[in-house]
């Protein structure tokens, strides 16, 4: 599993993502140090994904936050 990358915060970021005005560098650059570790590492499994259904036992998901079964 990859580790976080922590970006610093930047006032008035959505305006220059609004104006499509280039980001700053210092936003930038922990992303793609992160994304070029990511791709240097290769492909994380060399068998490629099964096309097949995969069965999911009934209650194995969990419940959505805040919707949990109600009892009468």
């Amino acid at each position: 599993m990859a580790s976080p990358v922590f970006l610093p915060d930047r006032r008035h970021l959505e305006q220059a993502i609004r104006d499509v005005a280039a980001l700053p560098g210092p936003l930038v650059a922990p992303v793609t140090a992160a994304v070029a570790a990511v791709l240097a590492r290769g492909p994380a499994s060399a068998e490629p994904p099964s096309t097949q259904p995969v069965r999911i036992a009934p209650g194995s998901l969990g419940t959505w936050s805040g919707h949990e079964e109600l009892t009468p």
